[in-house]
């Protein structure tokens, strides 16, 4: 949950420095109401009137980045709430609320850093080590989970391999078996073309040979 400074603002508000201020004073009240009543775009707009006026009104950085994160414009609120660390009695609360808005970017590593800053300055803050937590487990989750996509990447490369590899066995068995037809029927055509030749020669052999002499005497005319 992010940390809203509506009890800082009372404080401001006691005694406001001149009409400058008192004109922003109103406007972060009635940014302040607007953000109660859940409209939060319109407590944006206030505040950001508040920062025309006086762009480095830290109070009006921090409801800023409240408004904004829950319009969940994530990044533009932690930039907001970077802002509003210039004034330290708000510093911890904004670097804890822009833990939390980096968080819901997915800006894992950063928003790390902002609880770890928080701890360093006040190792009790429960909230702030609770979330740092959170964020480093859900930090590994997402490294077990690419290092499970990158298993099932290799696996599916790997069974592709296999598969042009069958392709390949299967080319080679179809070109053997298509070299073993041809083979079969070249010999097949020889075969005949022998038997073919073979059969010239018989008959050739059978045109030369003598014919047997019929039994009996020829008639002779002497």
């Amino acid at each position: 949950m992010n940390r809203m400074i509506f009890a800082a603002l009372a404080a401001f508000l006691l005694c406001p420095p001149a009409a400058q201020a008192k004109s922003a004073d109103s406007l972060l009240r009635s940014g302040n109401s607007d953000y109660k009543n859940k409209k939060y775009e319109s407590a944006f707009e206030k505040y950001s009137s508040v920062l025309k006026k006086n762009p480095k009104d830290a109070r009006a950085f921090y409801n800023a980045g409240d408004a904004l994160y829950r319009m969940e414009e994530y990044e533009k609120a932690a930039e907001s709430y970077s802002a509003a660390k210039t004034k330290k009695s708000l510093s911890s609360d904004a670097e804890y609320n822009k833990g939390n808005a980096l968080y819901k970017a997915k800006k894992l590593d950063d928003a790390i850093e902002s609880y770890k800053r928080i701890l360093l300055n006040n190792p009790a803050d429960k909230d702030a080590l609770f979330n740092l937590e959170v964020a480093l487990l859900e930090k590994q989750s997402q490294q077990n989970q690419d290092k499970n996509q990158d298993k099932k990447d290799d696996k599916k490369d790997q069974d592709k391999n296999k598969d042009q590899n069958k392709d390949k066995d299967k080319d080679k068995q179809d070109n053997k078996d298509q070299n073993q037809q041809q083979n079969k029927d070249q010999m097949s055509k020889e075969d005949a073309e022998r038997l073919m030749q073979m059969a010239k020669e018989k008959e050739k052999s059978a045109q030369q040979k003598p014919q047997q002499l019929q039994s009996g005497s020829p008639d002779q005319d002497w």
